[in-house]
């Protein structure tokens, strides 16, 4: 597939992958999304070295997104990703990945970004380690005497992203909600 008009015709494929899966090729579109489950995630149209179809990659789990967001991939960069699996005795999705940068970007420094509708990148920096260790931390103390189940409920109410994904734009309404949670009787 070498023509971008030959994409119009391309079949589409969702990767869903099992674990020892591995995907290589270009990105030729970076947009975002949501669920139930996630405010904004990013989502890769990849066409594999095989040139065989366009893989569309939803890029929801929390490690996934996060390393996507440290090494900032483009349009026309390549990406090799493998999936792990769930690691066992844990509850998340883990991954490798790489970015290779095309030519024309190779010296370009990294940013956090997304692209949604052919709009330009929008930067979106996400909060510190510490800021999110330290709302971890007090999620937890709160759900001892609330209930995980409550506070995990609430927060998805609230449309927080995952503590890993959170915008740092939103770490002062993030803080007060626990505020006024914590204040609650119980």
């Amino acid at each position: 597939m070498s023509d971008l008009e030959d994409l119009l015709d391309a079949e589409v494929e969702t990767w869903m992958p099992e674990p020892g899966d591995k995907l290589v090729g270009k990105i030729v579109q970076i947009t975002t999304g949501s669920n139930q489950f996630h405010d904004c995630y990013p989502i890769l149209k990849v066409i594999p070295k095989d040139g065989t179809a366009v893989v569309v990659v939803h890029a929801f789990a929390t490690v996934f997104a996060d390393e996507l967001a440290k090494l900032n991939p483009q349009e026309g960069d390549t990406l090799l990703v493998k999936y792990l699996g769930k690691p066992e005795g844990k509850n998340y999705a883990a991954f490798t990945v790489y970015v290779e940068r095309a030519p024309d970007r190779s010296g370009s420094l990294p940013s956090v970004s997304t692209r949604a509708r052919g709009e330009p990148a929008e930067r979106v920096v996400l909060v510190s380690d510490e800021q999110a260790g330290e709302i971890t931390g007090l999620l937890k103390q709160i759900g001892e005497w609330k209930g995980i189940d409550t506070v995990k409920q609430e927060w998805k109410d609230r449309g927080f992203p995952s503590v890993g994904n959170l915008p740092a734009a939103r770490y002062d309404e993030v803080m007060a909600w626990i505020n006024d949670v914590s204040a609650e009787p119980f």
